[in-house]
């Protein structure tokens, strides 16, 4: 991953968990057809949210932050984690 990323070795802890998150989200040999984590939390899981790791990503900067009605409404930089907020019921 981080060969394909381009990315130094500094950033394998992040790689490592972001192949982890990956991984409960797939079946296993143990309990195939059901995925980890819709075990644990009894719930149908949603991977809608998982992008390539290390692809190019922009960052929104709200409009109080960025510098008035000129200024940069995003920045450019590298997805290295996902923080997902499942959608309230």
């Amino acid at each position: 991953m981080l060969n394909d990323a381009n990315l130094p070795a500094n950033w394998w802890a992040e790689a490592w968990q972001y192949s982890e998150m990956v991984e409960n989200l797939l079946p296993s040999a143990c309990h195939p057809g059901v995925i980890p984590k819709e075990k644990f939390t009894e719930t149908k899981q949603d991977v809608g949210h998982i992008q390539v790791w290390g692809c190019v990503a922009f960052v929104y900067i709200p409009s109080e932050k960025d510098g008035g009605k000129l200024g940069d409404r995003g920045q450019k930089g590298r997805l290295i984690a996902v923080l997902y907020t499942p959608p309230r019921v």
